[in-house]
C-alpha cells in the first residue's frame, strides 16, 4: 500500500472473459482466445453474483474495486445493470475502471451516481496520440478530439481520469513520437 498510488484497498474484480477485439499488442483478444481456448464471443458473470462478490469485498475491508473488462457496446449494458443493482443495494465503494474503448456520457454519469467520487477513476488507454496509428493498432477506436470530450465530462463529473499512452506500437515512428507528446501537452494545457 506504501507504493500505491491509489492509496485505498483494492479488490480485482473479475466480470468476465473473452474479447471481440484484436489490438496489435494484446495477448487475450479474439484470435487468441479462439486458439487458445475455443472461445468465440464473450462472457459476463450474472450480474446478481458479481454484485454479491462486490458486497463481500466491501464486507472484507476493501475500499475500491477494479475490472479491466469493457469489450464493446455490450459491456455498456451490462455495466449500467450493474451499476443500477449496485446503487439499489446501497453498497458504496468506488471503482477504477479500465476502459478499452472510450465511455458514452450515459455510461459516465451511472458510474458518477454508483461510485464515491472521491478515489474513482476512469482509466483510458489511447496508446497514441497519432489517430492512424490508433486506428490500425486498436479496436476500440475514437479521435483525439472524442477522447478530449470524455475526459473533459468524466472530470466534470467529478471522476478522476488516468491516461496511459505507449511507445513502440507497430508502425510508430519518431514523428509519431511526437504527436502523441504533443497530444499531453495539449491535454494538460487545456486542464484535462
Amino acid at each position: 500500500r506504501k507504493y500505491f498510488h491509489l492509496g485505498h484497498n483494492m479488490f480485482f474484480l473479475n466480470v468476465g472473459r473473452g474479447c471481440l477485439g484484436n489490438c496489435t499488442w494484446c495477448g487475450g483478444g479474439a484470435q487468441a482466445q479462439k486458439k487458445l481456448s475455443g472461445r468465440t464471443g464473450i462472457i459476463f458473470r450474472r450480474p446478481e453474483k458479481v454484485l454479491e462478490t462486490i458486497g463481500e469485498a466491501v464486507e472484507a475491508g476493501y475500499e475500491m474495486i477494479h475490472t479491466a473488462f469493457d469489450p464493446g457496446e455490450e459491456a455498456e449494458k451490462y455495466y449500467l445493470e450493474l451499476f443500477s443493482l449496485i446503487r439499489r443495494k446501497g453498497i458504496r465503494t468506488r471503482c477504477y475502471f479500465e476502459c478499452f474503448g472510450r465511455p458514452s456520457e450515459t455510461f459516465l454519469r451511472s458510474f458518477a451516481e454508483t461510485f464515491i467520487r472521491e478515489g474513482s477513476v476512469i482509466a483510458l488507454s489511447p496508446e497514441s496520440g497519432d489517430e492512424q496509428i490508433r486506428r490500425h493498432n486498436k479496436t476500440f477506436f475514437y479521435t483525439n478530439k472524442e477522447l478530449a470530450e470524455g475526459i473533459a465530462l468524466a472530470e466534470g463529473l467529478g471522476i478522476r481520469v488516468d491516461l496511459f499512452f505507449a511507445m513502440g506500437i507497430p508502425g510508430e515512428s519518431f514523428s509519431d513520437l511526437i504527436l502523441t507528446a504533443g497530444l499531453r501537452k495539449k491535454l494538460k494545457k487545456a486542464g484535462i
